[in-house]
């Protein structure tokens, strides 16, 4: 069927093709602030998947040469 899809650009720093496919785990996070401390919960991108999941749709990340591309697909309402 046709589905809806939403593409977000991010032109900051790139993950890591290690990291790509711990993307989406709960409390992964991409590392250490620059004061010293970890930036953010590691909560974000897990629970937008779990969300998107909950609605029939899916994420994926697509790494790009100048920043990510995150794809999300949603069934047509």
């Amino acid at each position: 069927g046709d589905n809806c899809c939403l593409q977000v650009f991010n032109s900051g720093e790139l993950v890591q093709e290690e990291n790509q496919p711990l993307l989406f785990s709960h409390s992964w996070r991409t590392g250490m602030g620059d004061k010293g401390r970890d930036q953010g919960l590691g909560l974000g991108l897990h629970l937008v998947k779990d969300i998107i999941k909950e609605h029939g749709g899916d994420i994926r990340y697509e790494p790009k040469h100048d920043g990510s591309n995150f794809v999300i697909t949603l069934p047509h309402c």
